[in-house]
Parts: C-alpha cells; structure tokens; sequence
C-alpha cells in the first residue's frame, strides 16, 4: 500500500506542468492603436503590432475575442484589418484614451479628436479556423 506522503511530488510536478503550459499556448503580441479625425474627416489611422520580446506580465482580463481565419493566413495584423469592426468594438471596452481640442477662430469651429490604444500586450492563439485574441493586465 502507498503511502499518502509519496503522491503530493507526484502531484505537486503534475500542476506545474499544467500551470507552465496553460501561459505557453499562444504567442504574445504587443499592439497599439491610433485615429486623428478633424471637423469629420479621418487624418490618419495607425495599426502597430509586433511581437514581444520577454514575456508579458500580468494576467488576462475580460473575455478574448474570436476572430475567423480568412484564407489561411497567420499574419495577424491582415485578419485584424479584415474584421476591423469587431475587433475595434472590441478594444474600446479596454482602456482606449480620447483628447479632444475644439477651437473657434473668426466664427469659425474647427475640432481634432485623437483615439489611442496605448501598447497593451496580448495573448493570440491560431487554431484551425478561429484566432483567439485575450489582452494582459499588469
């Protein structure tokens, strides 16, 4: 008969194991997003993202969002910019900084607002026919 001493290193290197793995399932990614739009025009729109260079800390806030693969690709930022709609409904439930300037000159109003997602990092995972995307917390 064993002993109930001789099961917990057993279990203990088991739930290490388990734990190491459940952080290494996707890739980490490093994106940034911002928009300038003066008096309802579009000035300009930048997407920014690569990959990280040391593991990102923290932990996963909210729930990930589910892209489709379109046509097989793995380059991330051609699927976010196909589903640009979800996936920009999406970061503004993450912490998304607004400045507005509105002026007024010879009865004139003129009125720049700048949308930004500052560098968050994420955890994207590609399966077969989906790309999770989950953002880290510190």
């Amino acid at each position: 008969m064993r002993s109930r001493d001789g099961n917990s290193t057993f279990l203990r290197s088991i739930c290490a194991l388990i734990f190491c793995f459940s952080y290494l399932s996707g890739d980490e990614y490093i994106i940034s997003y911002r928009y300038a739009v003066e008096d309802a025009t579009l000035l300009n729109d930048s997407l920014d993202i690569s990959k990280t260079m040391t593991p990102c800390r923290g932990h996963h806030v909210g729930s990930p969002l589910y892209l489709p693969l379109s046509n097989d690709t793995k380059d991330l930022k051609k699927i976010i910019l196909s589903h640009d709609d979800e996936f920009f409904t999406y970061i503004n439930t993450l912490s998304l900084h607004v400045r507005n300037f509105d002026s007024l000159s010879n009865g004139m109003s003129s009125s720049l607002t700048t949308v930004t997602l500052k560098p968050t990092c994420f955890t994207v995972e590609f399966n077969d026919n989906l790309v999770k995307i989950a953002p880290f917390k510190e």
